[in-house]
């Protein structure tokens, strides 16, 4: 392989790579909106054990949900906000923690403090005997975005897929030079004979 060859190649290479890595940037800008996720603790008290499921369904509930789309002027459906909140409750600990994905940042910490105050009074009027207790209100300097990873992942895939056409691409054309080759060293007349043996 030549030293053009060589250099042709990687340019090949190196600039699929580049535009596969860009449109999926793009691609990722356009289509996949940010998600802050922001979370709240607190501690439940009761005196007769609970099955942890239980909170789960009352802070899920539509009630709930509701109450929560009103207050916060949340415009995200109610089904589909009910798949943002996550509810993590430690049996050992007696803590539970509710989050809250939102595309913006300021509201998804307000809006799961809102919900945790309505979580707070739906437990404690829902669980006969239970007190809740506030430990940790969401903090708008400790917020997730859980659409990071999923860009970071669609970018990878872009620039995998640019680095494999651009392979292709190369591997398409080099069989065409080859070819050519053959047949201008077989394009040689012979003087004289080839003995026989």
């Amino acid at each position: 392989m030549s030293k053009f060859q060589s250099s042709n190649k990687t340019f090949i290479l190196v600039l699929s790579t580049l535009i596969g890595g860009i449109l999926a940037s793009l691609f990722t800008l356009i289509f996949i909106p940010d998600q802050y996720n922001a979370t709240a603790e607190f501690k439940v008290h009761t005196e007769e054990s609970v099955d942890p499921n239980i909170y789960e369904a009352i802070i899920k509930s539509d009630k709930v949900v509701k109450e929560l789309k009103e207050e916060e002027s949340i415009t995200t459906p109610l089904k589909k906000l009910k798949h943002k909140i996550k509810v993590d409750f430690n049996e050992e600990k007696k803590t539970l923690k509710v989050s809250l994905s939102l595309d913006n940042r300021r509201h998804s910490v307000l809006a799961t403090d809102g919900l945790a105050k309505i979580a707070t009074e739906e437990i404690e009027s829902f669980v006969q005997g239970s007190t809740v207790e506030y430990v940790k209100a969401p903090n708008d300097t400790v917020i997730e975005d859980t659409s990071l990873k999923v860009k970071l992942v669609y970018i990878i895939i872009g620039l995998l897929a640019g680095l494999g056409i651009g392979a292709a691409i190369y591997a398409l054309k080099e069989p065409k030079k080859k070819g050519q080759q053959t047949k201008v060293d077989t394009e040689y007349t012979l003087l004289g004979s080839i003995p026989k043996y």
